[in-house]
C-alpha cells in the first residue's frame, strides 16, 4: 500500500552550548564555543609552541554547520588555521589557512568539519576563539504500517512506527481515522521502553462497518539529536472491502412515468470492493451503475446482480416500472362567449382539469364568459400525465344593456363593442339591422343578437318615462372619484357646456386672509378674460360717458369699470379673472347707475 507523508510544521530549538579548548578530538554537539589550546604556561591564555591539533564538528543529521570567529590573533604566516569540509584533513579543504590578526569571515560546512591548527618552535599569540551553530535536516515523518489488514466491523487498529515516540506524546497526539465512516479514535501506546514505543493501539467507534476507502492520519511532536522540537505527520490508506454488498435501484426522477416518457435507473451499491464491482442487469444494460435511460411502453421490472473481486457475496435488487396510459379527453369543440357552463369529459375520469374557463378543476365545469375569441387550451391531468384540450371560443357581444326615454327618437342598437355580422330580432320595435324605435309607454325589451356561427346574446332595453337623479351634494376638490347613481340605470352621461372663462392658472394663488383687492397699483394679479367682447378698465373719477358709472371710487383714488353703452350692448359681456381664492367669505363693492350697494356672497 502506498504512503504519504505530510510536514506540517517545524519548531526549532538550540540546545545548551558546549565549551571545548583545541585539542585533537571529535565532538557532536550541535552548539558550542572553541579556543585556542591556552596551553602557554609563560603567557597564560595563550597557545604554546609546536602545536598541530585537529578538533572534527560531527553531529548526526545536520545540514550544515556555521562556524563565526569572535577573536582571532597569530603569529603571521607561521601559526595558522585550516578548515577541511568533512570529518578529518584529508578531505578538501574549505578555508584557510589564516593568520596574523585579520578576523575570518563566516564559514558554513554542509556536514562534518575539521579544524586544524599549527603552531611553530618560535613565537606564540593569543590565540582565537570561535562559536558553531548546527542546521538539522528536516526529520523524516515516521512511517505508518497495520499489524494486520483490517477486517468489516473492525472496532480496533494496531499501527507500527519506524521511529520511536514518546509514549506520554500519545495521549496528546492527533490521531485520526477517516473515510467511508468517520471514527471516534482512542489512541493508547503499546510495549513502552523508556518512555518510547513503535506501536500504538486505535480503538474506534462506530468501527469499519462500511466498505470502501479509509485513511490513518498522525500528528506528533519528536525530538532530533539537537533537541529541536519537530511536529511531524504521517498518514497511512487502507481499505476494507469484505463488507456485504448493499445494492439499491433509484429511479433518478419517479418509477412512475406516463406513456411515451423516459427515465433514469441507477444502482446505488456500497459494501464489498468498490474497484471490481460487475453488475448485471435484466433486461440487459451495461455493465455499469447507470445512469441508463428507459423508455418501456408497459410495466415493466428491472433488476441488478452486483459482485465484486472481494469475498462478499452478490447482492440483488430489482424496481417496478410503472408505465400510466395517457388520458383521452373528449374531441376538440366550439362554444359561444354566452353558452351555459358545460361539463368537460376525460377518461380515465377522477382527473383534474386546469386552463382559462375552468370553474370547477375537479368536475370540469368549464364557462366561456369573459374568454376572448378564438383558440383556448385546457388541461387534464391523471396520475402526474397531462393531456391537452383545444377550445375554440365563438366571438358574441350584443352590447350593453341601456336605458332610454319612452317614445324618444329611433336610434340604432349596435355599436362599437357589438360584434359585426349579426341581425337583431325580440320585438316589433327592434329591426333586423338594429333599428330600434321606443314605445311610448314604460316596459322592459330583450333584444337578441344572433350571428352566422350559431351564437346569440341579449341586451336588456328599459323603456321610461321618469328619470330620478342623484340627490345634489357638495364636495371637496381632494374628495376623488364619487359615483353618480341615477334611476334607471345604463343610460348615458353628459355634462353643460363649460363657462368660457379662462381657467385660473393658480400660479399665485391667495392663501392668506383678510385678503383685500383695491386698484391703486393697477389690475396686478386680476385679468381680463381673452374671450370678452369687451374689457374692464381702470379709472379714477367719473367715466366718459354720461349718465353712467360712479363720479369717483368708493375709497381712494381708482376703480375698474365697464362701458356698457353701444357698442358693448345687446348680449355682449365682459368677464375679469381673480387668483385663485381658497373658499372664504368675501365681500365685494359693486355699483349700478343710480344704486350703491354691498352684498355678501361664497365663493368655492
Amino acid at each position: 500500500m502506498k504512503r504519504f507523508l505530510f510536514i506540517l510544521l517545524l519548531i526549532f530549538y538550540t540546545s545548551a552550548s558546549a565549551q571545548y579548548t583545541m585539542s585533537t578530538q571529535t565532538v557532536y554537539d550541535c552548539v558550542g564555543t572553541l579556543t585556542d589550546s591556552e596551553a602557554n604556561t609563560t603567557n597564560p591564555g595563550w597557545y604554546t609552541n609546536n602545536e598541530n591539533f585537529s578538533f572534527t564538528i560531527c553531529p548526526t543529521g545536520v545540514s550544515s554547520i556555521i562556524i563565526d570567529f569572535t577573536f582571532f590573533m597569530t603569529e603571521p604566516n607561521n601559526d595558522y588555521i585550516k578548515i577541511y569540509d568533512g570529518p578529518d584533513t584529508t578531505f578538501p579543504l574549505l578555508a584557510g589557512p589564516f593568520s596574523g590578526v585579520n578576523l575570518p569571515s563566516q564559514i558554513i560546512a554542509n556536514g562534518c568539519i575539521t579544524i586544524n591548527f599549527v603552531s611553530d618552535i618560535n613565537v606564540t599569540s593569543e590565540g582565537f576563539e570561535l562559536n558553531w551553530e548546527s542546521q538539522i535536516s528536516t526529520p523524516t515523518a515516521p512511517v505508518i504500517s497495520l499489524t494486520s489488514n483490517p477486517l468489516c466491523s473492525a472496532t480496533v487498529l494496531n499501527i507500527n512506527l519506524d521511529q520511536k515516540i514518546h509514549c506520554d506524546s500519545v495521549s496528546v497526539a492527533q490521531i485520526l481515522v477517516s473515510g467511508q465512516v468517520n471514527q471516534v479514535v482512542n489512541a493508547v501506546p503499546v510495549n513502552c521502553l523508556n518512555d518510547s514505543t513503535y506501536q500504538i493501539e486505535l480503538s474506534l467507534f462506530p468501527g469499519l462497518n462500511i466498505s470502501g476507502s479509509y485513511n490513518i492520519y498522525l500528528q506528533s511532536n519528536f525530538l532530533d539529536v539537537c533537541d529541536s522540537m519537530w511536529t511531524l505527520s504521517s498518514s497511512f490508506p487502507f481499505s476494507i472491502n469484505d463488507c456485504p454488498l448493499i445494492v439499491d435501484i433509484i429511479a433518478l426522477d419517479d418509477s412512475t412515468i406516463c406513456e411515451g416518457d423516459c427515465i433514469d435507473l441507477y444502482a446505488n451499491v456500497s459494501g464489498g470492493d468498490s474497484t471490481s464491482y460487475n453488475y448485471t442487469w435484466t433486461p440487459f444494460l451495461p455493465n455499469n451503475p447507470g445512469p441508463h435511460n428507459i423508455c418501456p411502453n408497459n410495466n415493466i421490472i428491472y433488476s441488478v446482480v452486483v459482485s465484486d473481486a472481494g469475498p462478499a457475496a452478490n447482492q440483488a435488487d430489482s424496481i417496478t416500472i410503472t408505465v400510466v396510459p395517457l388520458p383521452v379527453t373528449q374531441p376538440s369543440f366550439s362554444i359561444c362567449q354566452t353558452d351555459t357552463p358545460i361539463i368537460l369529459v376525460a377518461n380515465p375520469s377522477n382527473g383534474f382539469w386546469s386552463g382559462s374557463g375552468v370553474l370547477d378543476g375537479s368536475t370540469g365545469l368549464f364557462s366561456a364568459f369573459n374568454l376572448p375569441a378564438g383558440n383556448n387550451t385546457v388541461q387534464y391531468e391523471y396520475m402526474g400525465c397531462e393531456q391537452s384540450l383545444d377550445i375554440t371560443i365563438l366571438d358574441i357581444n350584443a352590447g350593453n344593456d341601456i336605458s332610454v326615454c319612452a317614445g324618444s327618437n329611433m336610434f340604432n342598437l349596435n355599436t362599437s363593442i357589438t360584434t359585426p355580422g349579426g341581425i337583431w330580432s325580440g320585438s316589433i320595435y327592434i329591426q333586423p339591422n338594429g333599428d330600434f324605435t321606443p314605445p311610448l309607454t314604460p316596459t322592459i325589451i330583450s333584444a337578441i343578437y344572433s350571428l352566422p356561427n350559431g351564437c346569440s346574446d341579449t341586451l336588456d332595453i328599459l323603456v321610461t318615462d321618469d328619470i330620478v337623479m342623484p340627490l345634489a351634494s357638495v364636495f371637496c376638490q381632494s374628495s376623488g372619484n364619487y359615483s353618480l347613481t341615477p334611476n334607471p340605470i345604463n343610460g348615458i352621461w353628459s355634462v353643460e357646456p363649460d363657462n368660457p372663462q379662462l381657467i385660473s392658472s393658480c400660479l399665485n394663488s391667495i392663501d392668506v386672509y383678510p385678503y383685500e383687492q383695491g386698484w391703486e397699483n393697477g389690475f396686478t394679479s386680476w385679468i381680463n378674460d381673452p374671450t370678452n367682447d369687451f374689457d374692464w378698465s381702470l379709472n379714477s373719477g367719473p367715466t366718459n360717458s354720461g349718465g353712467t358709472g360712479p363720479s369717483s371710487a368708493y375709497e381712494d383714488l381708482y376703480y375698474i369699470y365697464t362701458e356698457a353703452s353701444n357698442p358693448n350692448n345687446p348680449s355682449k359681456r365682459a368677464g375679469i379673472i381673480s387668483p385663485c381664492l381658497i373658499y372664504q367669505n368675501i365681500i365685494i363693492q359693486f355699483y349700478i347707475f343710480g344704486i350703491i350697494n354691498m352684498d355678501q356672497d361664497k365663493v368655492l
